[in-house]
């Protein structure tokens, strides 16, 4: 292996940072070295994916970080019955340009194309078919995972069951993923009707998104007005889409948008959102919240490529992160079971405005259950609070974020681990009360914590 290179890793919100060894292994001989290096120097390891989480996960000080980058080939591909087995590396982007031409898609996407699948497995990612299909570890079939003395082991829903419950959604706790096998979906077109709605209060929100269970939709993802108040808190648009059987001349376009790097008008996302930084604030998040409200009401159906509905905010503004610059942001995105939703969205929202901090991404999503033990998942809905930090004093933002916690807390919600990097450990055993399960697993499986990261030290370690 190459000697590592010391780089300064900064998570995707720009906040979390760590001075770390990198190392690029090109295959899996190669990790294997990356192993007995760091136990001979006495490392502990993290994994980088696609770099696009907003916590900790990959981050801890002075120690060895393995980019999978490389590690990105599409091992096989069973078109007739929809399985593909791949190298964890391997971005979302790369993969959906090669089954979606075949008529084949994947549930529970998150929202970049650049995400990896072994990073949307320790995540188990969610997206606008969750609901209705289940998070990204439902494609699963089974997993090869690197433990921590060495062993190359194959897991799945039968075999080492315990184990597959806790890699799913394990945020790396337990060892590393290098390949997988994946069940596809069958899809109809890549082409989606989207349909918008106005929705004028929670109780309204709530009502349609519960009534999408008896119209076919595939797809439904929710945006609430943060300064909306009194009879219109919880003011906003929701989204619905559902495959169309419509052929186009779009595959051409529907591979260009896959396979581009981002620009905006031919400009780096790093010029434009220098440019655009200083007219961005709560006031402008304001009006654009009231324009895209009024162009709901005049425009509501429309049919578009799967990607673009799927990525909307990738197509057009790429490196969002960027316009939170120079400190980052942090987000508590909350889930709460269906009979607490419209309580606990009504109390945060409140709190938000009592304080004059409304988030500037304030997204809902609806979710369903699953048995991994660290999921994020649940019969209900989940709302984002999305804010800067630039203004807000450590004190502060300590003050804030605990109070905001005690909310979660009180309607019995969690928060998804992979957008987080300030959750305590005894609000996080709180929130995922078969976190005993993952300690076990970490005790049995790597009891001398050879994988460790910032996130696994605040959340698992006593």
């Amino acid at each position: 292996m190459k000697p590592p290179q010391k780089q300064i890793i900064t998570s995707w919100n720009l906040h979390e940072s760590a001075k770390m060894s990198v190392v690029t292994p090109n295959n899996f001989d190669e990790l294997v070295d990356c192993i007995n290096f760091a136990k001979k120097n006495n490392l502990k390891i993290t994994i980088k994916g696609g770099g696009n989480s907003f916590s900790d996960v990959g981050l801890y000080d002075e120690q060895l970080l393995i980019d999978f980058k490389n590690l990105n080939s599409i091992r096989t591909f069973d078109t007739k019955n929809g399985i593909v087995q791949v190298e964890a590396g391997l971005i979302i982007r790369n993969l959906l340009s090669t089954i979606l031409p075949k008529n084949w898609t994947i549930v529970g996407l998150s929202g970049s194309l650049n995400d990896t699948i072994g990073g949307m497995i320790s995540g188990n990612t969610h997206g606008k078919d969750s609901w209705k299909y289940g998070n990204f570890g439902n494609n699963v079939i089974s997993l090869k995972l690197l433990l921590a003395d060495g062993k190359i082991i194959e897991i799945n829903k039968t075999i080492h069951t315990e184990l597959f419950n806790g890699v799913i959604a394990g945020l790396g706790f337990l060892g590393i993923i290098l390949e997988v096998k994946l069940k596809l979906a069958p899809t109809p077109s890549y082409m989606v009707e989207l349909e918008s709605y106005q929705v004028c209060n929670l109780n309204d929100l709530f009502e349609k998104f519960y009534s999408f269970d008896k119209n076919g939709i595939d797809f439904a993802y929710g945006t609430i007005d943060p300064f909306a108040s009194n009879s219109s808190l919880g003011k906003g648009i929701l989204e619905s889409a559902r495959y169309v059987n419509k052929k186009t001349d779009s595959e051409n376009q529907l591979h260009e948008f896959l396979t581009q790097k981002s620009k905006i008008n031919n400009m780096s996302p790093e010029k434009f959102w220098a440019l655009f930084r200083p007219f961005w604030g709560y006031k402008t998040c304001k009006l654009m919240n009231k324009i895209r409200y009024l162009q709901t009401g005049l425009k509501k159906k429309t049919i578009l490529p799967y990607s673009r509905f799927q990525y909307p905010v990738e197509s057009s503004l790429p490196k969002l992160n960027l316009l939170y610059l120079p400190k980052g942001f942090t987000e508590f995105q909350c889930l709460f079971e269906q009979d607490n939703v419209i309580e606990a969205f009504k109390e945060l929202l409140l709190f938000s405005k009592r304080n004059n901090r409304e988030p500037w991404i304030c997204g809902v999503k609806r979710h369903i259950s699953d048995s991994s033990y660290l999921s994020f998942s649940g019969n209900g809905l989940s709302i984002t609070i999305n804010f800067p930090l630039n203004d807000f004093p450590k004190h502060e933002l300590d003050e804030y974020t605990n109070e905001l916690v005690k909310i979660i807390l009180r309607f019995e919600g969690k928060v998804y681990l992979s957008k987080n990097a300030i959750l305590s450990n005894e609000a996080f055993q709180k929130m995922y009360p078969l976190y005993k399960k993952m300690k076990e697993l970490k005790k049995k499986y790597d009891p001398e914590c050879l994988f460790l990261s910032k996130a696994t030290k605040r959340l698992l370690i006593d």
